[in-house]
């Protein structure tokens, strides 16, 4: 019942609280009917009353397991409604904390601590109320806001990461600082133009490393979140962007304007000289090995385009003034040409070779993401799918999900070769450490892929798993319900026609049918078996309300293999007993026709005898031949009812029918002859057997009736009250029992004449019975009736006798007691004398009276108490006396002793006075 009242499948806030309000109204329904438990328990007292031992136990025990059953229930109920009431309650607390976990964008780290906190607090409310209400509830809502506040928390980690890719790092200066030192550096005044040219010259380097920077970070920050121009003082990514370019421009311009103001100040050696230690410097950078990152590669192809500036700007300056130079400056001049030319095209080599690997790093980068992003994706559809306490329904679509995810995976796979080749590639220019950081992090990768198809895969296992156990279970739950059914038409085609109708020569065929089916529903056994297991094997699997409706179907399937068992057993009787009915009528009717002949064949042989002897030899013949056909009277009956019924269902003119009608004609002839032989010779036979079974139920009914007197007469007598009306009481009993036996004074009469008269019957008749037992039975019951009316007018004369006792016993111990009273009031004078008025010539006429005073008490002890004690013994020792009388005797013997007591105490006392009155008279006659 508490299952039932139990709430199944979703469950929210309202239905829980209508859930409650429901278990309260049952739970009031149930106290209203206490009242019923309690007909329920009068209802059985009142029949342990009239109904014997046994059946009052048992009775008794089916009350106490109902009431145990009922009380159990309520608990069960009680505590069901508490565990509810308190899930309500905790449900509240859970809505009002989760107003508290409402997201925002603008919350601090601390705050988003405390919203982890209050998270935490819901989980462990959603806990206690599915521990309490039995169902798993709200864990969903609770994953979702973990899954939100780990989202938010991972956002802010990538802002706080844009902001320190934004801030200083270590060994370099951020863009902004650079930008604004060389903005600053521009606007002081020119000095030395060539340290100016090569400080401008170191600017636009440092210019060109920074650009990468820049356009890094404007990537990420387009890719990624913004940063607030509130939250920062910095310059947002766009305006850096648009201040480099322009710092740039003025640098360059500045550069182009010095080295032409150097040249057209005919400043040549110093001009070649700068030009010399540029290239110098660029073909030294152009000899150094690529870098292996990215960001460097960039930075690189970066400063591969500002030396290919600077060195064509300072190409397009300086041939136009050749004609005044110096032979060994025009020789200088042509060889740095040369050199210039060749640097410039080991520029545009270096920056093509750089490229080359930029591409092939932003392609591993960007299919690395694409990855990333396609295994992310696959992991989020991979925790949508419903894997705990699967639903039968929804099992085909999940596993079609898996399949799907699982035909995604190939494009994952093509996606990481394809990666891998890319990395292949890169590795070929990378050292050992930057080797093993990229393949630790592709392996990272592979392994995500790995687990995730194996994940799938294992999945997919398990769900093919159950369901081929879904199927199985399906499957073998047909397989028995279309065994079912067969069984059940089967039956309901040989209930169409009653066995009552069959002929017998069809009842043996129809049995073995039926005994076959039987044999094919014990075989369900193993089945039902094979489809409980099936259950247990799915139920770690399923929901709890698939297992319990499968656990249902499994019971209904048992039962109705329970029914179809019963019904083909009782088919299967049924068609025994018929069939064991014709053998039976065969064989008693067999029976019965010996028996026939046997009697006429004795009736034959007593004719035949004479007429001397033959009418004692008749009549005890008769009486035996007359006891026989009374018994086989109803045999007799039978044989021709079932005979009747045999042949009303067999074919007309068939063996068995022909056969039938001629046995019962037989029968009917037989039978008549016998009782035409018998009824005329044994009437006063059956007379007198008669009269004997009447005389035993008399004799037995009237010693049931001798014994419950006999045991009431033998019963002691009580006597709870020493009172008139509670004697009268008791004798007015004894008057109701004395009534009853009045009554059955004359049945008693009538049944010792009853025996007279059979007894003489019986002699004048010469049959010999029991004589001796008959008469021995009268003795008996003459003798016990003459014994209980002795004992009736005893018993009431030994009442009325207990009563007179009672009385003298209570009479004469008042009389002791006032005796005890008189000896107390002079003792007591006695010892007022003793202590107030005693003088010298009166002390030893005070010690006789205390003498002759105990000697008054011994004697009246020996003349009064001891018979009185020797009487109430005796009474005591036969009846049951009531409890005003009882004790009486020790009550009046314990104050005598008493009196006894302070009698010689107080004779002892004169006794010392006297001797010391003694003492001093011959002291005095001395002196």
């Amino acid at each position: 019942m508490i299952e039932m009242l139990q709430v199944q499948g979703p469950l929210d806030y309202h239905r829980l609280v209508k859930a409650t309000d429901r278990l309260k109204g049952v739970r009031e329904t149930l106290e209203t009917r206490e009242t019923g438990l309690e007909e329920l328990r009068a209802s059985g007292r009142r029949l342990e009353e009239v109904v014997k031992e046994e059946v009052a136990i048992k009775l008794r025990a089916e009350v106490q397991a109902e009431e145990l059953a009922f009380r159990n229930t309520q608990a069960e109920l009680e505590q069901l409604v508490t565990k509810y009431d308190k899930a309500v309650s905790l449900w509240s607390t859970y809505n009002k904390a989760k107003e508290e976990v409402l997201l925002n964008q603008q919350l601090t780290p601390e705050e988003w601590e405390e919203k982890k906190e209050h998270l935490d607090e819901l989980a462990r409310l959603a806990a206690e109320i599915s521990h309490h209400v039995g169902v798993e509830v709200l864990r969903p809502e609770v994953d979702s806001l973990s899954k939100r506040l780990k989202e938010a928390q991972e956002a802010l980690q990538s802002i706080d990461k844009l902001q320190a890719s934004l801030s200083t790092p270590a060994g370099q200066q951020h863009p902004q600082i650079i930008l604004d030192a060389i903005q600053q550096s521009l606007k002081k005044p020119e000095a030395n133009p060539t340290e100016q040219l090569v400080l401008l010259r170191d600017h636009l380097i440092a210019l060109g490393k920074a650009e990468p920077h820049i356009t890094g970070i404007t990537k990420e920050g387009t890719e990624g979140v913004t940063i607030d121009e509130d939250e920062s003082p910095d310059l947002s990514v766009l305006q850096l962007l648009q201040l480099w370019e322009k710092i740039f421009r003025e640098t360059f311009q500045e550069y182009h304007r010095l080295s032409s103001r150097l040249v057209q100040t005919e400043e040549s050696n110093t001009v070649l000289k700068l030009w010399q230690d540029y290239l110098t410097h660029v073909n030294q950078f152009l000899e150094s090995e690529p870098p292996q990152h990215y960001h460097e590669l960039s930075e690189h192809v970066q400063l591969c385009q500002v030396h290919h500036n600077v060195l064509s700007c300072q190409k397009s300056l300086v041939p136009s003034h050749k004609g005044g130079m110096d032979d060994a400056v025009v020789q200088q001049f042509n060889l740095l040409t040369n050199v210039h030319n060749e640097t410039l095209a080991k520029i545009m080599e270096k920056q093509a070779q750089i490229q080359d690997r930029i591409k092939i790093w932003e392609k591993y980068r960007k299919d690395q993401a694409d990855l990333l992003n396609w295994i992310k994706d696959a992991e989020v559809d991979r925790n949508k799918l419903k894997l705990h306490y699967i639903n039968a329904k929804s099992l085909p679509k999940t596993l079609s999900l898996i399949e799907d995810l699982l035909k995604r995976l190939n494009d994952g796979e093509e996606m990481e070769k394809e990666l891998n080749l890319k990395l292949s590639e890169i590795l070929k220019f990378c050292d050992d450490n930057l080797k093993n950081t990229l393949c630790v992090e592709h392996s990272s990768i592979t392994h995500r892929l790995t687990n995730l198809q194996a994940a799938l895969l294992t999945w997919k296992d398990y769900l093919i798993r159950v369901k081929e156990g879904l199927n199985n279970y399906e499957g073998q739950m047909n397989k028995i319900q279309s065994a079912m059914k067969e069984i059940q038409t089967s039956l309901k085609e040989e209930s169409e026609s009653p066995i009552i109708l069959i002929p017998h020569s069809q009842l043996e065929e129809r049995k073995q049918k039926l005994e076959k089916v039987s044999k094919s529903v014990e075989g369900l056994t193993g089945e039902i078996r094979m489809l409980e297991d099936l259950r247990d094997k799915l139920k770690d699997s399923l929901s709890p309300t698939e297992v319990k409706l499968m656990s249902q179907r499994c019971w209904l399937i048992s039962q109705q293999q329970c029914d179809l068992s019963h019904q083909l057993a009782m088919a299967i009787l049924a068609i025994e007993d018929r069939l064991q009915l014709a053998i039976l009528f065969d064989k008693r009717l067999e029976r019965l026709l010996s028996w026939a002949g046997a009697v006429d064949a004795r009736l034959e042989r007593m004719t035949s005898q004479g007429f001397a002897d033959a009418g004692q030899a008749l009549r005890r013949l008769e009486t035996e031949i007359q006891a026989e056909t009374t018994l086989r009277k109803r045999e007799v009956d039978w044989l021709n009812k079932t005979g009747e019924e045999l042949l009303a269902v067999e074919e007309r003119g068939s063996k068995r029918a022909n056969q039938l009608e001629s046995d019962l004609t037989k029968l009917k002839e037989i039978w008549g002859s016998v009782l035409s032989n018998t009824d005329a010779r044994a009437a006063k036979l059956r007379a007198i057997i008669q009269g004997i079974s009447d005389l035993d139920a008399q004799i037995e009914e009237l010693r049931v009736w001798l014994l419950e007197i006999e045991t009431k007469l033998s019963n002691p007598i009580v006597i709870k009250y020493a009172s008139k009306e509670h004697i009268d009481q008791i004798l007015k009993e004894h008057d109701d029992v004395q009534t009853e036996i009045e009554k059955q004074s004359t049945k008693i009469g009538d049944v010792l004449n009853l025996c007279e008269l059979l007894l003489s019957d019986c002699n004048s008749c010469h049959i010999s019975l029991d004589n001796e037992g008959i008469n021995l039975a009268m003795a008996n019951l003459e003798k016990r009736w003459k014994m209980i009316c002795i004992n009736s007018a005893e018993r009431k004369s030994a009442i009325l006798g207990l009563w007179t006792k009672i009385q003298q016993l209570m009479k004469r111990a008042q009389e002791q007691r006032i005796w005890l009273e008189e000896i107390n009031k002079e003792l007591n004078e006695q010892e007022i004398l003793l202590e107030k008025k005693c003088y010298i010539q009166n002390v030893s006429e005070i010690s006789q009276d205390f003498a002759n005073l105990e000697n008054e008490v011994k004697q009246g002890i020996n003349d009064r108490l001891v018979p009185l004690d020797s009487m109430y013994r005796h009474l005591l020792r036969e009846y049951t006396l009531p409890e005003e009388v009882a004790g009486l005797p020790e009550e009046l013997c314990e104050r005598a002793d008493f009196l006894l007591k302070r009698i010689s105490e107080n004779a002892e006392k004169s006794a010392s006075r006297a001797s010391q009155l003694e003492r001093f008279t011959r002291a005095q006659a001395r002196a």
